[in-house]
């Protein structure tokens, strides 16, 4: 977010990212084709289910990744206020560099202008649509909507085959 909401950054981050809000309140006027989207995002932000004194058993999806985030940028210091490394996930702050590279525009090929983060987000929906075979307009249906969320929330909560099951790599691979 620094880096999106900085008037220096490269690429014109801040004035993409004042545009987008400027768009993303303008959609929020659209009640009729929300109410679903509020209902994944409801499910995603569910912290469910709980035991018999109201104690939540699992962190919920933001929860979870918002642990995930604060504990691989989080710094680790003893107690002279000393900086220890090994202890830390990410010292070098790869992920905020590969994050940063998320939003940044390609400069050539085929997807020049277009972030790779947007190229991520295309093709999830072109493959997720209902039917895939069938050619892509550049434009979604309502069941189209329907069948991209149903993958997306498969993909982030099932424990099998999805970013649960990453999450828990992680967990097993930084145990110390």
């Amino acid at each position: 977010m620094q880096y999106m909401l900085d008037a220096a950054s490269k690429n014109d981050a801040l004035a993409s990212m004042l545009a987008s809000s400027n768009d993303l309140v303008q959609v929020l006027r659209d009640d009729d084709n929300l109410v679903p989207l509020f209902h994944v995002l409801a499910s995603a932000m569910d912290a469910s289910p709980k035991d018999d004194k109201g104690h939540v058993k699992q962190k919920s999806l933001v929860d979870a990744q918002m642990a995930l985030l604060a504990r691989v940028s989080g710094r680790y210091f003893d107690k002279d206020n000393k900086e220890i490394c090994k202890r830390e996930i990410d010292p070098n702050q790869v992920l905020a560099v590969a994050l940063g590279n998320l939003v940044t525009p390609i400069n050539d090929g085929s997807f020049k202008g277009q972030a790779p983060l947007e190229v991520i987000i295309d093709v999830i929906a072109d493959v997720n649509r209902v039917d895939p075979t069938q050619a892509y307009e550049g434009t979604l249906n309502r069941s189209d909507y329907g069948s991209v969320s149903e993958n997306v929330v498969d993909f982030l909560m099932n424990r099998e085959r999805g970013l649960e099951q990453f999450y828990e790599v992680i967990r097993q691979g930084t145990k110390f």
